[in-house]
């Protein structure tokens, strides 16, 4: 229990820690906002990069990509792949994932790594829905119970060993549909193998060489 508690403080103070943790931040387009987390890193002597990764109805509009961590700005970095310069990854798969890049400066941030989740786990979710950071408390799996905030949409589901074991995308009230005032008990979620699989193949588009929660 104290391991728990000790992994979750540490979680809380992620966004405020040092240049080398890793980093949830909040990440925009447009008028539209939702919450994001750095899943590889590219270090180099004169400008330092992150993969952020986020649910692809946050970034499914006109405008400006960009992550936020504080009062600092991250413009999303475009990359030139044949004919075509993209600044927004989207899953061709068909789940609700999207990636950019950022360019850190000086600062190093170390990814986080990837996990399967499993039935009966409690796990939390982070994000910065209502435009506050905060962790919301899950249990089982995929279709969690427990509802994240508007705005937590993209932000990692955590284990206890700060690993991530899925991505909130949306709030559901099973059985009651999306009847008029509905009662939200539920997160739904990215799996995963869908988020590493389509890390790694953004990474390959823009050939770096680490894996997805690597450097």
């Amino acid at each position: 229990m104290k391991k728990v508690l000790l992994t979750l403080a540490i979680l809380l103070l992620l966004p405020l820690s040092n240049a080398y943790a890793s980093k949830i931040l909040r990440v925009g387009r447009g008028n539209q906002l939702g919450t994001g987390f750095v899943l590889a890193s590219q270090h180099g002597s004169e400008r330092n990069l992150s993969l952020i990764i986020t649910a692809w109805h946050v970034l499914d509009t006109r405008g400006n990509t960009y992550a936020k961590l504080g009062n600092r700005t991250y413009p999303a970095v475009a990359y030139q792949i044949g004919n075509e310069k993209i600044e927004v990854w989207k899953d061709a798969r068909g789940h609700d994932l999207a990636a950019f890049f950022i360019n850190t400066g000086k600062d190093k941030w170390r990814p986080y790594s990837t996990a399967p989740a499993e039935n009966g786990k409690t796990y939390h979710a982070y994000g910065y829905g209502s435009g506050s950071f905060k962790a919301t408390k899950l249990q089982t799996k995929y279709t969690l119970l427990g509802a994240v905030r508007q705005g937590d949409s993209g932000g990692p589901i955590f284990n206890s060993k700060a690993q991530v074991v899925g991505m909130a995308i949306e709030i559901s009230a099973p059985g009651q549909g999306w009847a008029p005032n509905p009662r939200f008990t539920h997160t739904n979620a990215v799996e995963p193998e869908h988020i590493s699989t389509f890390a790694a193949a953004v990474l390959k588009k823009v050939k770096w060489r680490c894996p997805p929660g690597g450097t």
